[in-house]
């Protein structure tokens, strides 16, 4: 019943049925489909369309309609069969995931720490706002970057144990330093977890600039030498 219509509702006449199906459909939406089924009778392209229909409760569903013609030996249309799915749950789904990702993308690029998404090979293929402003580097200049290229503070033996324990599934939080497009230098703590995304393994880390703490730091043990003295 995707148009809300019961078997002995249904005119009897095609062409009745078919003044009735088009009143179904979405003005908006209405040429559009015409012109589709009459570009598929005149030999175009395969009917396959998408359109809203108001039942007869006022409910408003969203159809995947599509079809065939079989013609006769001469070429001409004599028949046109096809199917109507009911996919409103489906772009329902859709809309609400893409609001949740806008809402996800948002949060992440007001975050205060920068934010990056590594593949299972440790190579970045996404990071936040904060990210690019620490290091200096645009968006797309960091995507497809590998860490090495910007952390200053890890030699490769140091990067790969803490690959190792990020692939074994624990939380791992380290400082290092990180290096600027510009070559200057800044301390950074890290903090990787790793996760599955449907069949890729993916990590992120969160990375906070703790240049401040180590000033602080420095200043608390001159103060402290002072008083040793």
């Amino acid at each position: 019943r995707i148009f809300g219509v019961e078997p002995h509702e249904r005119p009897a006449d095609l062409a009745e049925w078919n003044k009735h199906w088009q009143a179904l459909i979405d003005p908006d939406d209405r040429p559009r489909v015409l012109a589709a089924v009459h570009a598929a009778l005149a030999g175009g392209p395969r009917y396959d369309v998408e359109f809203h229909i108001t039942r007869k409760n006022g409910e408003v569903r969203v159809i995947h309609s599509q079809g065939d013609v079989i013609r006769d030996a001469s070429g001409r249309a004599i028949r046109m069969f096809g199917t109507q799915q009911d996919i409103t749950q489906l772009r329902q789904a859709e809309k609400d995931l893409r609001a949740s990702e806008t809402r996800f993308r948002a949060l992440v690029d007001h975050a205060t720490d920068g934010f990056f998404l590594h593949a299972d090979d440790s190579t970045v293929i996404d990071v936040n706002q904060q990210a690019c402003r620490s290091l200096g580097y645009s968006r797309e200049e960091l995507i497809g970057m590998h860490p090495r290229k910007f952390d200053a503070g890890l030699d490769r033996p140091s990067l790969a144990r803490i690959t190792e324990r990020i692939g074994k599934g624990e939380a791992v939080t380290f400082e290092t330093l990180h290096r600027r497009k510009d070559g200057s230098v800044f301390p950074v703590e890290v903090r990787v977890r790793q996760f599955q995304h449907g069949e890729r393994r993916l990590h992120a880390s969160l990375v906070r600039d703790i240049s401040e703490r180590r000033r602080v730091e420095a200043e608390l043990r001159a103060r402290q030498e002072l008083l040793d003295l």
